[in-house]
Order: structure tokens, then sequence, then C-alpha cells
């Protein structure tokens, strides 16, 4: 019973990085982190990829062009 836990375990595991590698080549990234900035106004969305490396003054920006 403990290796059908540990089976189970591993195969979870598995599909979740499949579903994270999925993510990620979605937006042309290879790796973590991946801050994405996400907006909807009714049906229309808005996704902004922001750098991997943030500041302040990027957030900030990266809002203002985006609700304005």
């Amino acid at each position: 019973m403990e290796l059908v836990k540990q089976l189970m375990g591993f195969l979870l595991m598995k599909r979740q990085w499949y579903f994270l590698r999925w993510w990620l080549e979605r937006f042309g990234r290879l790796s973590l982190p991946l801050y994405a900035l996400y907006v909807s106004y009714g049906k229309v969305t808005s996704t902004t990829v922001m750098p991997q490396s943030l500041t302040n003054r990027i957030v900030r920006e990266a809002v203002a062009k985006t609700v304005l």
C-alpha cells in the first residue's frame, strides 16, 4: 500500500510539472519566477508578462498602462 501511495504522489507531481511547463511555455519563459498582470474588462482580458526582476516602478508602470 505504501508503494501505491508513493507512486500516486509521483504521478501527481509529474502532472503538475507538465502543467507548469505548459504555462511557462505559453508565456515564452523557461523557468520561474513568472510574474503576470491580469486585467479583465467584461469579456476582454489583458495579460502583461512582467520581467523576472521586479521593481516598484516597473509594477506601477505596468498597472498604469493596463488600467488607463
